[in-house]
């Protein structure tokens, strides 16, 4: 037993030796700690790095390229700090101790403080340098104030002594210094000639010279001393020495490596020698078993036993290891104790284990098992070795306790930490918590990061003192002053974005903050609190805050200038353009009529100027908003061709148009903005081109859910735009050339407009062009199709009849067959008048005459008057002649188809609706005629007028318009008369001019307003204003004005609006029409039938009334009128028949604007006439 033990005893020591060689070799194998390695390196390579800086930084100041030491002091004391850090590192160890290194050392501190000595010198000569420069231009000017002006030679030696001075400064080489020493010498001879005043100057001139010579002779020495330092040569054995000494250390930590390596081996092999000695314990082991056996049935009763031998193969289990395990005896008898092993624990943990019982002695520890159904379970864990007689294991006696709730709590536990601090270092904020006194107990990843410290420097601290104690101002805010400590111990949630926290570098920045206090038993404990950096926001704050002032006030000023310029030009323009147009209405002779009709025209190309500028600034500022209305596509682009079609056809061009079939014919955009583009385009085309024809197209693309993407191009054969000048004619003001705009004018905004209204609407105008071949200019937009479209035209009259065609114009050939084959016609196209002679020759040979023949009045080859009299002596002629005639000479070829007896003409471009009509007139067919005499719409009654108006131009120029149509008028000099008249009188309109003398007219306005408030009744006051704003418009609605027209006036848009007022004579004369007494004598059948009906319809058909006339589409509004007036003759409501026959008649002569004001009669109508019908339909 003695030798057992004391075999046992020697075992251990040699255990622990062997562990304690381990140890040893283990930290002799350790290298160079990386950090500290990194740490060294990195300051003698920034120590080197800023000496060189030092060098530079002393040349940037000798030539001026600096203005202060700043940087050189800085650099100085970076140098010097990184010298005491490299010292400290030697006494912590971490250099060689070694003489010669010491020694470099010292030659480092050597070094360095001749840096300093040569500094200081360099320092002090430049100041004198700075000084003699200072004074040495006074001085050399007082003396030669002094000298008389003979002495032209001394003079000019002084002067060279100040250039040369001046020169040595700057450049500082041999030449120049000598050549400062052969001036300083001549001067100095030239001091006894002086004058006695001048000498005594003269002699300090010598002697700042002198000065700045000596100093610009040790300057160079100075610089060149300190220019051999180089950075990397500071310390540069130093680095050699550490960089031996670290290699030295790495080799040596190579060789204890390998011994580690061997000694494990021998471990290894020791290991393998106690293995086989503890089988043989296995057998003691047994035996001791069998002497506890008594004690089994109370740890079977308590604990979960179980016994393995020496290998961990299960020898017994008790009746508890079966019943938390699942397992059954026999499937866990003999098999090895790794059959619970649940994965937890690593081979380290097992290890430790097996070496503890091995070597006899008892292991304690909690262990995770995995039951035979999966389910995990703890125990705490006591493995006892029985040793046989040679102190040997030879098996293994295992009690556990069921820990498995416990462990669960704790594990718990645990995860709820785990998670906290997951989500504490993801939540972006960074957060700290402490303690009662104000000391750091926590604080996440972020709060380092934004702060600079680490937690484990500021654990413990009072954090108070390290992050808020002074503000922004330098002053210092103690913690009995700080308001997130006071709100907290108060238990109060304290949140701000007005504190500063204090950077580790020492920088304050802002934070925005939320704190609140931990309270436990109403007792404050700590507080926890969430932050954030937010500098980068409060300057983007302080940006935008910046920006939009600036923004701001230059829009203001914009707005300012538009208006003023728009209201000081449109003022005297209204004189000139009214004027003029009572002018042209006297007589006069042809000469003069001419002379007035260019003043006219130039007046129009102002106006038209600047309402493009005033467009420009509108769709710059985003304050161009665009309509959704209803419109027909075909009649907007013929109506836009039309008006252009007499320049067109002046020049020889023809216009053409060709809308998709595939297209219908209403869409929903904004046709204004959209005809505004085109008559840009066709403009230019027009502009551009001598000849040739101009094409407007529309093509479908595509068709979705959104609507119609349709491309929109004009074609022409102009003079084209050359290549380099393509990317720049969509900008302002810029046209293709200056040439461009000398020969055919313009101001080069209006495709800058077009581009930016096409964008708006969802599209990119583009050009395709070629030097002398032509331009294409297009867009892409997508229009909606409206919900309800026009009906096609159909005419059973035409249908099957023969058509020829005869137009040198190929493309109008192909579009007026396209036209009239979808009426059912057959068309056949002679090119020219050679070939439709013929084609007609060849049809009365074969007696099948045409039924129709559409003849251009222009071709190349022939007049299509000689071609119509050519008809007249064919037996067999077509039935019926439409000439189509050009627009240029429209009314001269009016005259000859009457007198050739040519009953049926056309103007180009052609509507397809006159085109239709016209071809019924010429065959017989019958046509509704919806013509108006221009009598009929002259003004039926006299309005009372009051104008307010300051300007004698404005004033002369509106009592004339109004007094010709028949009105009175009451003159007001200013907005106080105008309020004095109103007061008097009830006038039928006030027209209110909204700049005068004295009161505005927005002030006379609200007068006004009061004074009706008074006497129970509107006074309908119409804005008159040279500012043509859209925002002017709304404000003078909102200031309480009725309506608005913009200066210069229209007269047709004033006589329009005029036309819809009427007069309180007639009012009183005119009766009430009885829409309630005429439902009576209608049907009762057909009210009570279609009634309801008509009243669901009746909104939308007012709407495309409405939308018709913004749109300016005639045709629509022509059968909106037409559909409403036969809808309303069913109920006999006679009085909204006329008002519609009215608009429908105003249409058909394109007179929108005084179907605009018959159309709010019909408003006003209509809703009395809606208002019977309902209570007509309640009461039936």
């Amino acid at each position: 037993m003695k030798r057992s033990i004391k075999q046992n005893v020697w075992q251990v020591c040699i255990a622990f030796a062997a562990i304690a060689g381990l140890l040893v070799l283990f930290v002799k194998a350790q290298a160079v700690d990386p950090d500290i390695h990194n740490q060294v390196v990195s300051d003698i390579v920034e120590l080197q790095k800023r000496d060189t800086e030092l060098g530079e930084a002393v040349l940037q100041l000798h030539y001026r390229l600096a203005n202060n030491y700043d940087a050189v002091t800085a650099l100085m004391q970076r140098v010097g700090t990184l010298a005491d850090r490299i010292e400290a590192h030697q006494n912590k160890g971490w250099l060689p101790d070694s003489p010669e290194a010491r020694r470099e050392l010292a030659e480092l501190r050597v070094q360095i403080e001749r840096r300093r000595n040569w500094l200081d010198e360099f320092k002090s000569g430049n100041a004198v340098m700075k000084n003699s420069l200072i004074y040495l231009p006074s001085m050399v000017s007082n003396v030669l104030a002094l000298l008389p002006h003979e002495t032209e030679a001394t003079l000019e030696k002084f002067e060279f002594l100040l250039r040369d001075a001046l020169l040595v400064s700057v450049k500082g080489d041999e030449a120049s210094i000598a050549q400062l020493a052969l001036d300083i010498n001549r001067a100095e001879q030239a001091i006894p000639g002086l004058p006695v005043k001048a000498q005594g100057v003269a002699v300090y001139v010598v002697r700042h010279a002198q000065t700045l010579l000596s100093v610009d002779r040790i300057m160079p020495g100075l610089l060149a001393d300190l220019s051999a330092y180089k950075g990397e040569h500071l310390a540069a054995g130093l680095d050699r020495l550490y960089q031996a000494h670290y290699e030295q250390q790495q080799r040596t930590a190579d060789i204890y490596r390998l011994f580690l390596l061997l000694a494990a081996l021998l471990m290894l092999a020791y290991s393998i020698f106690v293995y086989f000695r503890l089988k043989v314990q296995r057998q003691q082991l047994e035996h001791a078993l069998a002497e506890i056996s008594n004690q089994q049935h109370a740890l079977n009763e308590h604990a979960i036993v179980s016994i393995t031998d020496v290998k961990g193969n299960i020898t017994y289990v008790n009746d508890k290891f079966i019943e938390i395990s699942g397992y059954s005896t026999d499937e866990l008898i003999g098999k090895n104790h790794r059959m619970v092993k649940s994965g937890e624990h690593d081979q380290e943990f097992f290890r430790d284990l097996w070496h503890t019982v091995a070597n006899g002695n008892v292991w304690h520890g909690q262990v995770k098992n995995r039951a035979k159904n999966g389910r995990y379970y703890w125990v705490e864990a006591t493995v006892v070795p029985f040793m046989d007689q040679e102190g040997k294991p030879y098996q293994y006696v295992s009690m556990r306790t069921d820990i498995t709730r416990q462990k669960a709590m704790e594990l718990q536990v645990q995860s709820e930490r785990r998670l906290l601090k997951n989500v504490m270092d993801t939540l972006g904020e960074g957060v700290y918590m402490l303690d009662q006194e104000g000391n750091c107990t926590y604080m996440n990843t972020e709060a380092e990061e934004i702060v600079g410290w680490t937690i484990e420097e500021v654990v413990g601290r009072n954090l108070h003192d390290i992050l808020h104690a002074q503000r922004p101002d330098g002053t210092r805010v103690t913690a009995d002053q700080c308001p997130i400590r006071q709100s907290t111990l108060n238990k109060k949630v304290y949140r701000s974005e007005a504190e500063y926290f204090q950077h580790k570098n020492g920088t304050l920045f802002p934070i925005a903050i939320v704190a609140s206090p931990m309270i436990e038993g109403n007792i404050v404990t700590g507080s926890v609190a969430a932050f954030q950096d937010i500098s980068e926001r409060k300057f983007t704050e302080r940006e935008l805050l910046r920006a939009k002032e600036t923004a701001e006030a230059a829009s203001r000023a914009k707005g300012d200038f538009l208006a003023t310029m728009s209201h000081e030009i449109r003022t005297p323009m209204n004189g000139i353009i009214g004027m003029t147009e009572l002018a042209l209405d006297t007589e006069m002779s042809a000469e003069q009529r001419e002379y007035l009709n260019m003043v006219k025209s130039s007046a129009d190309t102002l106006l038209n100027i600047i309402n493009d500028i005033l467009d420009f600034s509108k769709i710059e500022s985003g304050k161009m908003e665009l309509e959704l209305v209803e419109f027909d596509v075909r009649n907007l682009f013929v109506s836009t061709e039309k008006t252009l079609a007499i320049r067109a056809a002046q020049k020889g061009i023809e216009l053409l148009y060709d809308v998709d079939n595939a297209i219908p014919d209403l869409l929903v955009g904004d046709p204004g903005r959209l005809r505004q583009v085109l008559t840009n385009l066709l403009g230019n085309a027009i502009k551009f081109s001598e000849h040739g024809a101009i094409t407007l197209r529309m093509k479908l693309l595509t068709q979705s859910v959104e609507g119609l993407c349709v491309r929109i191009e004009v074609a022409d054969q102009g003079i084209g735009i050359p290549a380099d000048k393509l990317a720049h004619i969509f900008e302002a003001f810029t046209q293709a050339d200056t040439s461009t705009t000398r020969k055919y004018g313009g101001t080069g905004l209006g495709l800058a407009i077009s581009s930016k209204l096409v964008a708006a609407m969802g599209g990119d105008l583009s050009v395709e062009s070629q030097v002398g071949v032509g331009s294409v200019f297009g867009f892409t937009v997508t229009l909606p199709a409206a919900k309800n479209q026009l009906p096609e035209a159909v005419c059973d009259e035409l249908a099957g009849l023969s058509v020829l065609i005869v137009d040198d114009n190929a493309t109008n050939c192909q579009l007026l067959s396209q036209q009239i084959k979808r009426w059912g016609m057959r068309p056949i196209v002679a090119g020219s008048a050679t070939e439709g002679i013929a084609m007609l020759r060849e049809a009365q040979q074969e007696n099948t005459p045409f039924d129709l023949l559409l003849l251009d009045a222009v071709m190349s080859d022939a007049d299509g008057f000689d071609f119509a009299t050519q008809l007249q002596s064919m037996p067999q002629k077509p039935a019926a002649l439409v000439m189509m005639l050009s627009s240029a000479s429209l009314r001269a070829d009016a005259e000859r188809c009457r007198q050739s007896g040519i009953a049926n003409y056309l103007s180009k471009p052609i509507d397809r609706w006159e085109l239709m009509n016209t071809i019924k007139a010429a065959l017989g067919v019958q046509v509704e005629d919806v013509s108006v005499a221009p009598a009929q719409l002259a003004s039926e009654h006299s309005l009372n007028i009051l104008l307010a108006e300051d300007n004698r131009v404005n004033q002369k120029l509106a009592i004339t318009l109004l007094q010709k149509w028949g009105h009175s008028v009451v003159l007001a000099n200013n907005g106080i008369e105008a309020v004095e008249h109103a007061g008097r009188v009830d006038f039928d309109v006030i027209l209110m001019d909204l700049q005068m003398p004295e009161m505005s007219g927005m002030e006379a306005t609200r007068l006004i307003r009061e004074q009706d408030q008074l006497r129970g009744r509107h006074s309908r006051i119409v804005a008159m204003t040279a500012n043509a704003m859209s925002e002017d418009r709304q404000r003078c609605l909102d200031a309480g004005m009725d309506d608005y027209i913009a200066k210069p006036l229209n007269t047709e848009k004033l006589r329009a609006l005029l036309d819809g007022i009427e007069s309180a004579d007639v009012a009183v004369k005119a009766p009430v029409y009885d829409y309630r007494a005429a439902l009576n004598t209608a049907d009762a059948w057909v009210v009570e039938t279609i009634g309801q009906a008509f009243l669901d319809d009746c909104d939308p058909q007012m709407a495309a009334i409405d939308s018709a006339i913004k749109s300016g589409d005639r045709v629509l509004l022509m059968r909106g009128a037409h559909t409403l007036r036969g809808l309303v003759g069913n109920f006999n409501a006679r009085k909204i028949e006329e008002i519609s026959a009215q608009i429908e008649q105003l249409a058909n002569v394109d007179d929108l604007l005084s179907a605009s004001g018959y159309f709010e009669q019909l408003q006003v109508e209509m809703a009395l006439f809606k208002s019977s019908l309902i209570d007509y339909l309640e009461n039936k």
